[in-house]
């Protein structure tokens, strides 16, 4: 059965829901979104405040700890995870139907008291901090970091999602608080339900869930302007691999209408893999990397192309030239008809595999919610895709000429 957009009224607000019904399985999958409650929400004023309150989740409410919590969920096999993106927080609980009242009370006793002991917190900060020292002995990751740190100057995505080890340490309860009261509020709140469950059931989970949570308001994003001129920083560590990261801006809104024709186009430079346009001239042909990605961004806030790729030392300026190369010829001569046919026969073909759960046909869904389309709206783009000449891709294409805006961030070893 496809999904369906259905509304409850909580406190005489409609608050919205995708429904999937689906009842050979007594399973039930239900995720709660808090749309403006991401990285980029003016609540997040401490770097890495919106993550800490999503790993804090993890250790239970006022009345069970982090070891009574545990237990009952596994004792009640309900299984509970939180996601957080630049423009969203998300809660999700995976439980058997027979279980609905236990995930009800414990979902809305952790959106309304999570655990904010000294205890809880210093643990959660213990974690985050050992994964940030982590992550910075991973060259990858400080090449991405080192760009992100370039192209957004002074807004909240200069910072990882996690904080540095600085701001980690003013974060208390007093600001978790606040953040968590401001984010979990039923004007931001949209529900993803999927499974063993009827409308019926689904409105009352929700409103049990949400009855109790401030009513809030709703918040977007602030739009954040990439930089108009190409940017590049070089940094040097001791490595026997060149690290290029490289990014540049994309003029197309999250909701573009021609948004179809950027997922043939992307996949034809980048995306793709093995076949792609910039691995077929960087490795297959010039020998000069492994591997080489690119891929799209592109949310309420900023529209951009990434990619990365590794190469020896000696290669890293003839690699980050071919990049350069490469996309400028994808602009000026567009696509080749075989990869054209190519690219739409395997996103056409693949498109099922995109589908095979409740959870991924319900993002999916979702998707098309923030977009403002009809949740089914997919059926048409795989038409659109389908029904695309040749001639109106490669004219796309050829429009977005602010692809060649490319900055950079490199890590390599300074030459001997």
């Amino acid at each position: 059965m496809s999904a369906s957009l259905e509304s409850v009224l909580i406190h005489d607000l409609s608050v919205p829901y995708i429904l999937e019904k689906n009842h050979q399985i007594p399973i039930v999958s239900i995720s709660m979104i808090f749309q403006g409650a991401g990285i980029l929400s003016k609540n997040n004023y401490v770097p890495g405040l919106a993550n800490f309150a999503k790993e804090i989740l993890n250790e239970g409410t006022e009345k069970l700890n982090s070891e009574e919590f545990a237990k009952f969920l596994d004792d009640n096999a309900i299984s509970i995870s939180s996601k957080l993106t630049k423009t969203f927080i998300s809660i999700s609980i995976f439980f058997l139907k027979e279980k609905i009242n236990e995930a009800t009370q414990i979902l809305q006793d952790l959106l309304l008291q999570p655990n904010l002991s000294i205890d809880s917190i210093n643990r959660v900060r213990k974690i985050i901090k050992s994964d940030i020292l982590t992550n910075n002995l991973e060259l990858d990751y400080i090449t991405n970091l080192n760009l992100k740190k370039l192209v957004f100057k002074n807004t909240p995505l200069e910072f990882p999602a996690t904080g540095t080890l600085d701001s980690i340490e003013k974060i208390n309860a007093e600001n978790l608080r606040f953040f968590i009261s401001n984010a979990f509020v039923i004007k931001k709140a949209i529900g993803l339900i999927g499974g063993d469950i009827s409308k019926k059931e689904s409105e009352l989970f929700l409103k049990n869930v949400l009855e109790k949570l401030p009513v809030g308001e709703p918040e977007e994003p602030h739009l954040i302007l990439l930089p108009e001129r190409p940017l590049e920083k070089i940094e040097y560590k001791k490595t026997k691999q060149a690290y290029i990261y490289f990014l540049s801006p994309l003029n197309m809104s999250f909701n573009d209408p021609e948004y179809y024709k950027m997922r043939l186009a992307i996949f034809i430079l980048g995306s793709s893999g093995f076949g792609s346009r910039l691995m077929e001239k960087i490795r297959v042909e010039s020998g000069l990397a492994y591997s080489v990605y690119a891929y799209t961004s592109i949310s309420k806030c900023c529209s951009m192309i990434k990619g990365y790729l590794q190469t020896n030392i000696q290669n890293m300026h003839k690699a980050k030239a071919l990049i350069y190369e490469t996309i400028y010829d994808f602009l000026e001569n567009g696509v080749t008809l075989q990869e054209f046919e190519d690219a739409k026969n395997y996103i056409l073909g693949s498109e099922p595999l995109r589908h095979e759960t409740v959870e991924s046909r319900l993002m999916i869904a979702f998707d098309q919610f923030y977009k403002g389309n009809d949740i089914n709206f997919y059926k048409e783009e795989l038409n659109l895709i389908k029904n695309l000449k040749i001639e109106s891709l490669n004219r796309f294409i050829s429009n977005h000429k602010e692809l060649l805006k490319l900055s950079f961030s490199i890590l390599t070893a300074k030459e001997s």
